[in-house]
Parts: structure tokens; C-alpha cells; sequence
């Protein structure tokens, strides 16, 4: 019976000591628990330069720059130090990349550079597919408007995506046919484009462009009907088995809408 009453008591202490820890910290302010962190942060220190070598020391001090970026600044190895600006989202500066040793780690710096800035003009000097990442960036992060844009891009293909991309941004046809009428990869032919301003309008009728039969009911009349739960469409699918498919796909997704109704 002792024993019991022993037990209970240690509960009830471990409940009342949790609380009040609970409202101490309740009553700390920001400040405090800064100073813990960092407290925490200089004992994670104090354990890198403990290491043996430099190299261990360098990763070490590349670890802890994820909490706070400084700690770059204590790596030794250039090569490892530079990748650890670049990567920790240090705001990039043409004077970091340049101090890169290798090549392509030199031009995906710069390419960061350029998105950040908005400044097409580094992307110049890049090699080919670098350079295009480069422009690819720009164009998205800072929503260029200008088709002429697209012209900045060193690959065909590249080029040909861009077109793309400003034909349904705008939902505009006649945009395609700055597009190439086949590619390599056909991803960003001009067939391709059609199909792409067909679905972003969810008009069929622009289906009518693309030449090619197969890829017309596949990659134009099946993505339309399913998106616009437009069963009467399936219709326009000659190949049986994907005629099918357009009617299973339509009838699944009302089913589902149903069921949740």
C-alpha cells in the first residue's frame, strides 16, 4: 500500500513540475530562446574544431551553415566554401562564382546570379545548356511578357518550349508557327504547341491543326473531353481503346463529384 501511495505522489510531482516548466517557458521571451539557440549553436562549434583534420572541420562548419549561413566563412577549402555561399542562399555576387574552380559549378553560380538579378546579359557567355537553364529561370521567376524574349535561348528545342509557352500563356494559335514543325524530341514541335493552345482554351476545334491522327486523339481530343467532363466529345475518337478510356475517365470523375454532392 506504501508503495502505491510512493507512486502517486512521483506522478503527481512529475505533473506539477511539468507545468510550472511549461509556464516558465511560456514567460520567456523571444530573446531567451535566441540565446538558447545560439548557446546550442556554439557548442556545435566548439565540436568542429575539435575534429582532426581540415576537411572534417570544413564539412562540419558547412553543416552548420545551414542554420546560419556565417559559418561559410570559416571553411578552409576554397572549393567547398564557395559552394557553401552559393547553396546557402547568400545573396550571389559575380565576385563569389568567379572565385569557383570548377566550370560548371562557375555557371550555375552565374545562372543563379542573372535570376536573381533579372539580367539576361550574364546568361550570354554560358555554355549552351547552362545558358538556356539561365534564360529559363529569368522567364519564369520574373514573368518576361515579351515574346522576343525567346529568342535569347541558344538551343532550338529551347526555343521552341519558349514559343510554347508564350502560345498558351496568351491562347494565341498563330504563335506556333514561330515553333520548328518537328524536334528531336518532338516535346515542343509545333503539333505540340497546337494541342497545348487547344487545351489551355478547351477548344477542340484547334485540334483540327495537328496533322498527325494518333498524336491529334491522344495528346488533344482525350486530355479536352476529360478535362471539360465533356462525355459527347469521346465521340470525336476514332481508336477505339482510347475512346473507351475518354468515356471511363469522364464517367470515374462525375461518379467521384456525385458521391461528394
Amino acid at each position: 500500500m506504501r508503495k502505491g501511495w510512493i507512486i502517486i505522489l512521483g506522478v503527481i510531482v512529475l505533473i506539477f513540475g511539468a507545468y510550472y516548466i511549461h509556464q516558465s517557458l511560456t514567460q520567456l521571451g523571444p530573446e531567451t530562446f535566441e540565446a538558447f539557440e545560439q548557446t546550442d549553436m556554439l557548442i556545435l562549434e566548439s565540436r568542429c574544431e575539435e575534429l582532426q583534420t581540415t576537411e572534417q572541420k570544413d564539412l562540419c562548419y558547412n553543416n552548420l551553415a545551414n542554420k546560419d549561413a556565417s559559418y561559410c566563412e570559416k571553411i578552409v577549402d576554397e572549393d567547398i566554401k564557395n559552394n557553401c555561399l552559393a547553396q546557402k542562399n547568400i545573396p550571389y555576387n559575380i565576385t563569389i562564382c568567379e572565385n569557383m574552380q570548377d566550370l560548371e559549378d562557375k555557371e550555375h553560380c552565374i545562372s543563379f546570379v542573372a535570376g536573381n538579378t533579372n539580367n539576361p546579359e550574364l546568361c550570354k557567355s554560358l555554355s549552351d545548356r547552362i545558358a538556356d537553364m539561365c534564360y529559363q529561370r529569368i522567364m519564369f521567376e520574373h514573368e518576361q511578357q515579351d515574346l522576343t524574349f525567346c529568342q535569347n535561348f541558344k538551343l532550338q528545342q529551347s526555343k521552341d518550349r519558349c514559343y510554347l509557352i508564350f502560345a498558351s500563356k496568351k491562347g494565341d494559335i498563330s504563335l506556333c508557327e514561330n515553333v520548328e514543325e518537328y524536334s528531336e524530341t518532338f516535346y515542343g514541335s509545333r503539333e505540340d504547341c497546337y494541342a497545348a493552345v487547344a487545351f489551355a482554351k478547351s477548344d477542340i476545334r484547334l485540334c483540327e491543326k495537328i496533322t498527325l491522327s494518333n498524336y491529334k486523339e491522344q495528346e488533344c481530343y482525350l486530355p479536352i473531353a476529360v478535362d471539360t467532363e465533356e462525355i459527347g466529345l469521346c465521340g470525336k475518337i476514332t481508336d477505339k481503346s482510347l475512346k473507351k478510356q475518354c468515356k471511363e475517365e469522364i464517367k470515374g470523375s462525375l461518379a467521384f463529384l456525385y458521391f461528394y454532392i
